[in-house]
């Protein structure tokens, strides 16, 4: 104030001298102007920063999965669901419609389809039976997104960047009604919005979402992670209340093998022709037998063994196995002959027939190396057999006999072991099938509907069979006892059984055995032929470029399976109503390229833990199937499955 007071009067004296109205004023020296300071001014916190920090999963985790190019995929799908009526019938298979039916809210427009989309499922806290479910998509860039995100949802801002968003719809309970959903900033850049089938599945598990499953590396199309060992765990699986020794020895090695796994993952990814799918098991230990004989297999990995190239080249199911360190098969071995015992005393065999038949089955079985084995079925000759049997119109036994035998198929397997330890194996298990149990058996319920017979049978000699080969003859008739039951429990039907005879022919083939199978000897003996060492390559595998997958990379086991085996596997071939069901399989069959004889490549390595298998480990199987298979399958006549 004393500033104006004197500036005041200056600035009046000067401007009166300068209009010439009076005699000057005396000359004062100018004061500055001094502004008071500023008054503090109160100011918010900064806003905190978005928390991007890695979350542990939630304990109650059950399974994650991932689609890694969401909108690439259903392009990819499409054209394949347009195949399948039931599919195609169902709903249009597109982005909008798909992500409408999955949040009841047409939200795709404003989510980056190029993006991974993310799944969680898991336990609702106090384990009351409940699920929690959620799913995190990325969001796209725009204006649009506000828009569209507000005029379906009420909007309300929170700490750190996350926005929860609570449907405008009315609340119900039906699968299509629109999810609450959440906005939150995600590791790797951008936003991301959740979405579950609750607001606490939303709040469970939407951290974890966008935290760290978008930390997750995988160039799969398709990616499912299983907390195998945590629920496996959870479910305090006790031995089972049973004294059946082989409900005893599943319990052993399931259980233990849930304990072992502490994690299964899915990855599966699809090319223009095939399905790749990828199963891995990672081991955390090696408790149960089955576990540590998986990962036992030959180490490191390798090509198949040699005699996997010399099966017969017309094999449709193919399998091989590098073979375990019998250190490694020795629990699985101890169970299995502990089963055994077990068995055969229910039984009521004596404690010397028990010995004499378990000793024989430790000499011969599960005792390490490598092994392959083939199968196949002649399904011009059945298609041919079961026509004629249909257009005869008889049903009788003969008839039904004649038909049946024409379906079954044929089984070469190799070991590269001496030959004649296999031979005098043999003549030993020959001589046991004459020991009979001398008690009656704990278990009545426990009699088998069939009964086997073994004995020793000449070779003919036009099956031109090297010289030494041992020929077993298995026939299977029905067990009286059984029938006696049946009766006595006064069942109205009998199930019928058609006598048959299984030949089995033991071949030298130098250091190698093969053991060839089937009920028509020409048969076996033809298919066994092809695989001697003189027998030309061009009736073996290694022709074969449709195989060519097995040997491309390290391996501990691998084969290949085809539809036609899997059907003709399912197909019961005794009554009048199976053989005319296995001619409508047969029909649908003729329908798929190669009669369904496309093999499906799987290929499985065994990586043991560096402590060794005792310690875990991880093992992998690889599948290849290919997309005409699929659609051709999904397209066939009834009948084939």
């Amino acid at each position: 104030m004393r500033a104006r007071r004197f500036v005041a009067p200056a600035l009046a004296c000067a401007v009166a001298s300068a209009l010439s109205c009076g005699p000057s004023a005396p000359t004062l020296a100018p004061v500055a102007t001094v502004a008071p300071p500023p008054a503090p001014v109160a100011s918010a916190p900064p806003e905190p920063a978005p928390e991007l920090s890695a979350i542990p999963a939630p304990g109650t985790l059950l399974f994650t999965a991932r689609i890694a190019h969401p909108g690439r995929a259903i392009q990819t799908l499409a054209p394949l669901v347009a195949q399948i009526p039931l599919l195609a019938s169902f709903a249009a298979f597109d982005a909008d419609t798909i992500v409408s039916l999955a949040l009841g809210a047409p939200l795709a427009p404003i989510l980056d389809l190029e993006q991974p989309i993310d799944v969680a499922v898991a336990d609702a806290p106090g384990h009351d039976g409940g699920m929690l479910v959620a799913a995190s998509a990325q969001l796209a860039e725009g204006p649009q997104v506000r828009e569209t995100l507000e005029k379906h949802f009420r909007v309300f801002p929170g700490p750190r960047g996350v926005v929860r968003l609570e449907p405008r719809g009315d609340k119900d309970d039906d699968d299509d009604a629109q999810r609450p959903c959440t906005v939150a900033p995600a590791y790797g850049g951008g936003s991301r919005l959740v979405c579950g089938t609750n607001a606490k599945s939303v709040s469970a598990l939407a951290p974890y979402l966008v935290r760290t499953m978008t930390r997750t590396v995988s160039t799969a199309d398709l990616r499912v992670e299983v907390m195998t060992r945590a629920a496996h765990l959870d479910e305090h699986d006790d031995a089972p209340a049973t004294d059946d020794p082989d409900d005893a020895l599943w319990h052993v090695l399931t259980s233990k093998l849930g304990d072992d796994v502490a994690k299964v993952v899915v990855e599966a990814s699809v090319t223009p022709s095939a399905l790749d799918l990828t199963l891995s098991s990672h081991f955390v230990s090696a408790g149960s037998p089955l576990t540590r004989a998986l990962l036992g297999q030959a180490t490191p990995a390798g090509p198949p063994p040699p005699a996997f190239e010399r099966l017969p080249v017309d094999a449709t199911a193919v399998w091989y196995a590098r073979g375990a360190a019998p250190a490694d098969l020795a629990p699985l071995h101890a169970a299995v002959l502990a089963d055994m015992r077990a068995s055969l005393a229910d039984d009521g065999y004596a404690p010397s027939a028990i010995d004499e038949i378990v000793g024989l089955i430790d000499r011969m079985v599960l005792t390490g190396g490598p092994w392959v084995v083939a199968g196949g079925h002649r399904l011009d000759a059945a298609r041919s057999a079961l026509d004629a049997y249909a257009a005869g119109g008889k049903t009788t036994l003969a008839a039904r006999a004649k038909a049946r035998a024409a379906l079954q198929g044929w089984m070469v397997a190799g070991v590269d072991e001496p030959p004649q330890k296999w031979m005098d194996g043999m003549r030993a298990l020959v001589k046991t099938d004459a020991l009979r149990p001398v008690d009656k058996p704990k278990k009545k319920d426990k009699l088998e509907k069939e009964q086997w017979r073994l004995a020793l049978a000449p070779v003919a000699p036009g099956l031109a069979l090297p010289s030494g080969t041992l020929h077993v003859e298995a026939r299977e008739t029905v067990n009286p006892a059984w029938v006696a039951s049946q009766r006595k429990g006064r069942a109205t039907y009998l199930e019928p059984l058609i006598p048959h005879t299984v030949h089995l022919f033991v071949v030298p083939d130098g250091a190698r055995t093969w053991l060839a199978a089937a009920e028509d000897p020409a048969l076996a003996a033809s298919e066994v032929r092809a695989s001697l060492a003189g027998a030309p390559d061009a009736g073996t595998l290694s022709a074969r470029r449709d195989l060519d997958v097995l040997r491309a990379g390290p391996t501990s086991a691998g084969g290949a399976l085809s539809v036609a085996d899997l059907a003709m596997w399912k197909s019961d071939d005794t009554s009048d109503a199976d053989l005319r069901a296995v001619k409508r399989t047969l029909e649908a069959l003729a329908t798929l390229t190669a009669d369904g004889k496309t093999p499906v490549p799987v290929v499985l390595v065994a990586s043991p833990a560096g402590g060794g298998v005792a310690a875990g480990g991880d093992l992998s199987l690889h599948l290849q199937l290919p997309l005409r298979v699929v659609t051709e399958v999904a397209k066939a006549p009834p009948g084939l499955f």
